[in-house]
C-alpha cells in the first residue's frame, strides 16, 4: 500500500454493546421479559493518524455513548455496557456518497447455503414478537408506560417536546 502524504486518514471502527434493564419493574404487560437484553453494533467514523489512534478515539466515544441512561416503559433503569472488542477499517479514499464504509470477511465452506451465509453475516430475521419485545429497553418517552408506571415530570416534558417535533415534521410533509 502506498504511503499517504497527509498523515490523517479516515477509519471506521465497529464496536459492540449490550443494553440491559437493570432494576425491578414497576409494572408489566404481556411483552415484559425479565431476561431481555439487546445487542448492538455501531460503526463510527474517525479522522486519525493511525489505527491505534482511531481505536483510542473509538474507546472514548464508545464510553460516552454508553454513559446514557433512561427508563423503559416498565419503569426500569436501562444501561449500556461496552463489550470488550472492536474492529477497524481504514478508508483508502475520502468518505463520500457510494464509498465503502466498512468491510468484514470470514472464511466459509462452499457447502454453506446462501440463507446460512446471510444469517451468519447479517443475522437472522427478527420475528414480530421479538421486535415488539424491544419495548423492554425503549426509552419511556417514546413508548406507552406499562400499567402501574407513571412518567416523571422531566419525562413528560421530553415526551411533549418529542410529540411537538413529530407533529411539525408531519405538517411539512
Amino acid at each position: 500500500m502506498a504511503k499517504r502524504k497527509n498523515p490523517w486518514g479516515w477509519y471506521a471502527v465497529k464496536t459492540a454493546y449490550r443494553v440491559t434493564p437493570c432494576s425491578e419493574p414497576k409494572g408489566t404487560d404481556d411483552l415484559y421479559d425479565p431476561d431481555f437484553t439487546l445487542l448492538e453494533e455501531r460503526v463510527v467514523l474517525f479522522r486519525a493518524r493511525s489505527v491505534e489512534e482511531a481505536f483510542e478515539k473509538s474507546e472514548a466515544e464508545a464510553n460516552e455513548y454508553a454513559s446514557e441512561r433512561w427508563r423503559n416503559p416498565y419503569g426500569q433503569q436501562v444501561e449500556i455496557a461496552v463489550l470488550d472488542g472492536a474492529d477497524c477499517y481504514e478508508y483508502l479514499d475520502a468518505p463520500g456518497s457510494g464509498v465503502e464504509v466498512y468491510s468484514h470477511t470470514e472464511p466459509a465452506p462452499r457447502s454453506l447455503s446462501e440463507e446460512a451465509c446471510l444469517n451468519r453475516l447479517l443475522g437472522r430475521q427478527e420475528s414480530e414478537r421479538s421486535r415488539l419485545k424491544r419495548r423492554n429497553i425503549c426509552n419511556i418517552i417514546f413508548e406507552r408506560p406499562a400499567p402501574g408506571v407513571r412518567l416523571h415530570k422531566k419525562e413528560r416534558q421530553e415526551r411533549e417536546m418529542w410529540e411537538r417535533r413529530v407533529r411539525e415534521l408531519d405538517d411539512h410533509d
